[in-house]
């Protein structure tokens, strides 16, 4: 098992459903997707991950210790 922080920034925040997000455990070798199924987030709304502050793609294999940011599409304009 490895533990990871993970941020879930915006709209997706309400997928925390009341659970602490400074800290996640996942099996050895989860994904990014593992962790965005882990939480029930659309698939194809996560729109920027960042692992460690460098971005990466749904099929990076999370280590022991990683900070995981993932974003939603941008909104607004102007």
């Amino acid at each position: 098992m490895i533990e990871v922080s993970v941020k879930l920034v915006s709209i997706f925040a309400k997928y925390q459903r009341g659970r602490d997000t400074s800290k996640v455990t996942l099996k050895e070798g989860a994904t990014v997707l593992d962790l965005v199924r882990e939480f029930g987030l659309p698939e194809d709304h996560v729109r920027i991950i960042a692992v460690n502050g460098k971005q990466e793609s749904l099929d990076k294999v999370l280590t022991q210790g990683d900070s995981v940011f993932l974003f939603p599409p941008a909104f607004g304009g102007g």
